[in-house]
């Protein structure tokens, strides 16, 4: 799957915009057969800070996440888990 570019590029179901800035959770179930097959999740370049929790459990954290631009630290890691 790959994300818009831009979450600003986004419609709601009411047809309005994100902002440019601000703060957001972004979720994703993925569902699949219980096989021995390994799986991978490849993370491009995320223009932002970020936490990567897979069946709950923290996986990666990118940067400093922060609910102002004070407390944020962006990072621009790509990264495979």
């Amino acid at each position: 799957t790959n994300l818009p570019h831009f979450f600003s590029e986004v419609s709601l179901e009411n047809q309005s915009k994100l902002p440019n800035d601000g703060y957001a959770t972004y979720s994703l179930k993925i569902l699949i057969n219980h096989s021995n097959q390994r799986l991978g999740l490849k993370l491009g370049i995320i223009n932002t800070a970020y936490t990567v929790f897979i069946n709950g459990k923290k996986y990666l954290s990118v940067g400093q996440i922060g609910t102002t631009k004070q407390e944020s630290i962006p990072s621009y890691r790509p990264s495979t888990i």
